[in-house]
C-alpha cells in the first residue's frame, strides 16, 4: 500500500485534519486526526477506479494544502497537478501552466511525483521520470 500524507493544522481552531494519497487507491482522502472511521473522498472516485477526467486521479502520489484548504494533488500517471477543492470532488480543476500531456517542455511532466507550495503560492513539483524540480503558477505562464 503506498499512501502519501499531507497535514493541514489550523491552532485558532483546534482543526486539524490529514489528507492521504492512496496511490494504489487512486483516492485522496481527509482524516480527522485519530479518527480513521470518520475520511472523507476528496478527490478520485468511490470505485477506486483511476481515470483521467477532471474527477478522476490515477496513482497520486503527492498532496499539499493552500492556504484556503484547496489540494494540490500530484496525479503521477496522468502527468498533471490538479487543484481540488477540500470539499468538493467534482470540482477539480487542472494547474493552468502545466499541459497534462507527458513530456520534458516547461509546460510538461513526465510523472511528478511530490508537490509542495511556496509562501508566495507557487507549487514546487518533484518531476519524477524528467529528474528536475519544477516551479510553476497557476497561471498560462510557463514553468522554470
Amino acid at each position: 500500500l503506498a499512501l502519501t500524507c499531507a497535514m493541514l493544522a489550523t491552532p485558532a481552531y483546534g482543526v486539524v485534519s490529514l489528507y492521504v494519497a492512496n496511490k494504489q487507491g487512486n483516492q485522496v482522502r481527509r482524516c480527522p486526526v485519530g479518527s480513521a472511521d470518520d475520511c472523507v473522498l476528496v478527490a478520485g472516485q468511490a470505485d477506486a477506479a483511476g481515470g483521467s477526467t477532471l474527477d478522476a486521479v490515477n496513482k497520486p502520489e503527492g498532496v499539499a494544502v493552500e492556504r484556503d484548504g484547496t489540494l494540490a494533488i500530484a496525479d503521477t500517471v496522468n502527468h498533471r497537478i490538479l487543484r481540488c477543492p477540500k470539499d468538493n470532488p467534482a470540482g477539480c480543476t487542472k494547474l493552468q501552466s502545466v499541459s497534462g500531456e507527458v513530456g520534458s517542455g516547461m509546460d510538461q511532466l513526465n510523472q511528478p511525483f511530490g508537490i509542495a507550495l511556496t509562501m508566495d503560492g507557487e507549487y514546487v513539483i518533484a518531476d519524477q521520470r524528467n529528474h528536475r524540480v519544477q516551479i510553476c503558477k497557476d497561471t498560462a505562464d510557463p514553468c522554470v
